[in-house]
């Protein structure tokens, strides 16, 4: 492209970590990106996938996480994208204690009845779970 990119080396407890310096801004960083010019994340103003969306997605994301951890060797894995449904009767799956089980059931089910409560008011008569308490 015409021009030098600097580095900077910083050690770490293996050795030394090297860095780009960004051209625009002379920070460190990992990873330039390429536009007209090669530049760092911050002078593109790019973001992270997670600080885009709403408190209501991430609340979304953190049921479906939970779930998928619970019963992820289960039939039951299909439905944990669905959460319209709640996971409040879907059965213990198999190689768990009973007692861990009902925890973190209990968690999840707590997180559901939570992210209910965030959705708009418009849409909550959808959650099947939200009718029946």
């Amino acid at each position: 492209m015409g021009y030098t990119i600097p580095f900077d080396q910083t050690r770490v407890t293996f050795g030394k970590r090297t860095w780009y310096l960004c051209p625009n801004c002379q920070r460190r960083c990992g990873v330039l990106y390429r536009s007209s010019v090669l530049v760092c994340r911050t002078c593109l103003k790019l973001t992270y996938e997670s600080q885009n969306g709403s408190k209501l997605d991430h609340m979304g994301e953190r049921i479906r996480k939970a779930r998928k951890k619970l019963w992820s060797k289960s039939r039951i894995s299909i439905l944990s994208d669905d959460l319209f449904e709640s996971c409040q009767w879907w059965p213990k799956p198999k190689g768990i204690h009973h007692n861990r089980f009902a925890k973190e059931k209990s968690k999840i089910v707590s997180l559901e009845k939570r992210y209910v409560m965030m959705a708009p008011a418009q849409y909550r008569h959808m959650f099947s779970h939200y009718r029946s308490q």
